[in-house]
């Protein structure tokens, strides 16, 4: 039994309600013997995710579906498959193609067998690979998504998404997106997406060749303590990438021994740009942990309790004297991004002594 969410319109006007059925054909007919005409019949994907799961499905499948994505795809994914009246399915929830930030490569072909024996659709986001490099639905993924913003624009100047997919699905998302969202992208937008599809194919070698070229680089340097890029035979995914990508991507991920280093490994860049986004003519760089702020340095303070060094993870006693960060902005951050509220405490051995008072 399946948990369904109906609407429906009845003898005093329209109703709306959640029960278990077998299925969503079964539901609409006990609506109908109700004397009720079904309007929309939806699956409960949340509850219908955790049953796959219960059943040994992959463990991508319910752990990556959330509250959010529920809401955002129950508005546009709408009318989907028959039983008289439209559907939504359970969803395998959004899969990317690399994911953000350490790059990892599912095996499209294995996620839509594996999916489609159970009923599941299966949407994935491309953004990260462009056609140029992977195209799922020659995989047999059902829709496919792009942050077109990033590489298909490619000049970081538009707005814009993508929506790929069979004329039944898209029909039915086309539907409710008009209801909820609107009509078209701009002209204007539509207009520097175009450009910007013209040297998609060149961009996308260029950016593949210095992603690899820095991955190779960095992954022999001795301050970086992980390299994930799909290019290198270091990576787990890699020969699932050699399958199934043309390109391993412009992006690369990098480990280092801390915040600290982190820190200071953005603000020494001279060529990089420190700005969240992607796939466009510059080369940016950034670090989620710090919301645009830079250590400057450290500060000592006498622990009033126990604490833990945030590097380390070594537990002190009061008394000790640890060091707090003192934050700067960094380059071409937002000026109006807030200091970071989690203020972390280091020991000694973690903070370096040019950066102590």
């Amino acid at each position: 039994m399946s948990r369904f969410h109906y609407t429906a319109r009845g003898p005093n006007g329209q109703v709306q309600g959640t029960q278990e059925a077998a299925s969503a054909a079964a539901l609409a007919g006990d609506l109908r013997a109700r004397g009720w005409v079904p309007l929309t019949i939806r699956e409960d994907v949340l509850q219908a995710a955790k049953a796959a799961q219960a059943v040994n499905a992959p463990a991508w499948m319910a752990p990556k579906v959330t509250q959010t994505d529920v809401m955002l795809l129950s508005k546009q994914i709408h009318t989907l498959f028959k039983a008289g009246v439209p559907i939504l399915r359970a969803l395998a929830g959004l899969q990317e193609t690399a994911t953000n930030p350490t790059l990892r490569i599912y095996d499209l072909s294995a996620v839509a067998q594996t999916a489609r024996a159970r009923g599941v659709l299966t949407v994935v986001d491309n953004t990260f690979a462009t056609p140029c490099l992977t195209r799922p639905l020659e995989h047999g993924i059902d829709l496919v998504l792009h942050s077109a913003t990033k590489y298909l624009g490619g000049h970081g100047d538009a707005l814009a998404g993508v929506l790929a997919g069979p004329k039944a699905l898209l029909d039915a998302v086309r539907a409710e997106g008009l209801r909820h969202l609107g009509g078209t992208l701009g002209a204007f937008e539509g207009y520097l997406m175009l450009r910007g599809l013209k040297t998609l194919p060149l961009r996308m070698e260029a950016h593949c060749t210095g992603a690899a070229k820095v991955a190779e680089y960095l992954s022999g340097h001795p301050a970086v303590r992980r390299v994930y890029y799909p290019g290198l035979p270091s990576h787990p995914g890699h020969e699932v990438a050699r399958r199934q990508m043309q390109g391993f991507g412009g992006l690369v991920s990098i480990e280092l021994a801390s915040k600290q280093a982190a820190a200071m490994f953005l603000d020494a860049l001279k060529l990089f740009t420190q700005a969240v986004s992607l796939g466009d003519v510059e080369s940016l760089a950034t670090h989620l942990g710090h919301n645009g702020w830079i250590i400057a340095g450290f500060t000592p303070v006498v622990a009033e309790s126990e604490a833990e060094c945030h590097s380390c993870h070594h537990t002190y006693p009061p008394g000790t004297t640890l060091y707090r960060p003192v934050f700067t902005r960094g380059r071409a951050q937002n000026a109006l991004q807030e200091i970071p509220k989690e203020v972390w405490l280091e020991c000694g051995e973690c903070v370096s002594e040019d950066l102590r008072p």
